[in-house]
This record gives C-alpha cells, structure tokens and sequence, in this order.
C-alpha cells in the first residue's frame, strides 16, 4: 500500500498531509490557552492531558493530538502540519 501512496504522490504531484491539534489551543473557541494538568510524558513529548481553557473555561481531553471533544463536533484548535 505504500507504494501504491508513493506512485500517487509522485505522478500526480500531490503533498499529503497530516496534522494534530495543539494541547495548548482550545478546541472550543480556538482563541484561547489551554492550561495542561495531570500530564502523562514520555521523556520530554506530552502523550495525554487534561486541558482547560484560560479563556472560555472549556475543560477537554487531549491524547497524541486529538481532543475528546471532537468526537462531539469541535474542532477549533490550532494545528500543526507535516507531510506524509
């Protein structure tokens, strides 16, 4: 299957991408900081948290750069791209 992705990629030109949600964005009203407690890491990378936002006060899940909340439709948060 991967080859299959690569061929398409470089005959049709086109850049996949991927992206995860930033912890530190609330995905509630997208304008505020999010404060993280009950952080789970390995080494330095944050793999899970809970978040609460500064701003609105929306309290929200975020694990490997998803929030809980998307499940229910928001999805307002800062994200970060990279290619595939």
């Amino acid at each position: 299957m991967a080859g299959v992705v690569s061929l398409l990629k470089r005959e049709l030109g086109v850049i996949m991408k991927s992206s995860y949600a930033k912890a530190t964005s609330c995905n509630k009203c997208g304008a505020g900081i999010n404060t993280l407690s009950n952080v789970v890491k390995d080494g330095y990378v944050v793999e899970e948290a809970d978040t609460k936002c500064e701003s609105c006060g929306f309290e929200d899940y975020w694990c490997w750069g998803v929030f809980e909340s998307r499940q229910d439709g928001l999805d307002n948060a800062e994200r970060y791209y990279f290619d595939t």
